[in-house]
């Protein structure tokens, strides 16, 4: 059924006020379900404007019950006014209108109404008694119409939300599609990252909505990498530069000691020893440039996460295998959060309940049978190994070794 009940509007004359009660007295079950909710001139409380209230709730009526008797046809009112306003709907199929036959009269001269499939069933009248000898079995009637009128229109909204959500997925598909085509002709990184961030931006978007917090997530990370090498290889081209200059420095050294000739192996010396040291800065700098080349491979390495899920994923079954206290406090400590934390508590609050119940089994019965009392303290130890107070009462109890 409808999410949100439909609006009914009835449309009657104040002298039928009696088959109104009963039409409503029929219809509750539809009220009480939720699926629809009745409204007539009767709800109009006091202080309201009562035009404005009806030319607004049978503005707002998804369907329209006209009770039709020569009094229906008698009321101004109802003439100019809602059965006007009420047709109109219906041909523009934003109401459905549903005459409701309550006496004899000429109503299928009307040429708009005699188009509408009238209720009860062949349009009989209701206080008709060569047709209905009891006015229920005709209300009756009608209720049952009125559930198959429900089951339809429910099938027809339950067609036009498939088509409509059909509609947005492919106008979401058509979006995605048009932006992964532009990141990927797109040289700039933070134009990607934008052109996804305006995906993530639409609220009603989701089918590719965990792809584009990965896509985003992971060119970021491109972005301060590239970032990090750039700065990194502008520092080693600082480097080359002084090197240059160190370079002209010595050619002009070896100038002056060729013009001079004065004290030449000690110029030699320096020369050589300034050499070395540019040998040395360009080693750094090879160093510094395969340093960046690895950064760069980073980029593409093993996943972190993954690594972590791994762990995660062995640490468990370590402690699945092992079912004891010490081994399931140990995984809960060392991993606060993940998939498995609530059953491991259960589990651990089994194996804790089961201790407790053993140890009191075996201070209940430490006289009267030593070698239950022993195996109660051996199963203990499976569950809990290295508990200093229960070693303390087998080695008491003579108990041996712990098998």
């Amino acid at each position: 059924m409808p999410t949100t009940p439909l609006n009914v509007f009835i449309c009657y004359a104040r002298e039928d006020s009696e088959a109104l009660r009963r039409l409503i007295s029929h219809l509750a079950v539809f009220e009480r379900k939720g699926t629809v909710k009745f409204w007539y001139d009767r709800s109009i409380t006091g202080g309201k404007d009562w035009d404005a209230e009806i030319r607004f709730n049978l503005k707002n009526a998804d369907i329209v019950l006209l009770l039709i008797s020569p009094d229906f046809f008698q009321s101004d009112y109802i003439h100019s006014v809602e059965l006007k306003e009420a047709l109109q709907r219906d041909r523009n199929e934003e109401a459905l209108v549903v005459p409701i036959i309550l006496k004899r009269c000429l109503w299928h001269r009307h040429s708009e109404l005699a188009r509408l499939q009238a209720l009860p069933s062949d349009a009989k009248p209701v206080y008709d008694r060569d047709h209905w000898p009891d006015p229920y079995d005709a209300f009756y009637d009608v209720a049952e119409h009125f559930d198959r009128i429900l089951s339809n229109l429910e099938t027809k909204a339950r067609k036009a939300r498939k088509n409509k959500r059909e509609q947005a997925e492919q106008r979401e598909e058509a979006f995605w599609k048009e932006i992964v085509k532009k990141a990927e002709s797109s040289a700039s990184l933070q134009e990607r990252v934008a052109l996804f961030r305006g995906y993530l931006d639409v609220p009603s978007f989701s089918l590719h909505r965990a792809e584009a917090e990965q896509i985003i997530q992971r060119t970021e990370m491109e972005i301060a990498i590239r970032q990090s090498v750039e700065a990194e290889l502008q520092r080693v081209k600082r480097g080359w530069e002084d090197e240059a200059a160190l370079r002209k420095e010595a050619e002009a050294e070896l100038q002056r000691v060729k013009r001079g000739w004065e004290d030449e192996v000690a110029l030699r010396k320096e020369a050589e020893r300034r050499l070395r040291m540019l040998i040395s800065l360009a080693a750094v700098a090879a160093g510094v440039l395969l340093v960046a080349f690895f950064i760069g491979r980073a980029f593409n390495g093993p996943n972190k996460e993954e690594e972590t899920a791994q762990q995660y994923e062995e640490a468990w079954l370590r402690a699945q295998q092992a079912n004891t206290l010490p081994a399931l406090d140990s995984f809960l400590r060392q991993w606060p959060e993940g998939q498995y934390n609530r059953q491991a508590k259960l589990q651990r609050d089994s194996l804790k309940q089961e201790y407790d119940k053993i140890i009191n089994d075996a201070e209940l019965i430490i006289k009267a049978d030593t070698l239950k009392y022993c195996d109660l303290l051996r199963k203990a130890l499976a569950l809990n190994p290295g508990d200093t107070e229960v070693l303390a009462w087998r080695q008491a109890a003579k108990c041996g070794s712990p098998q």
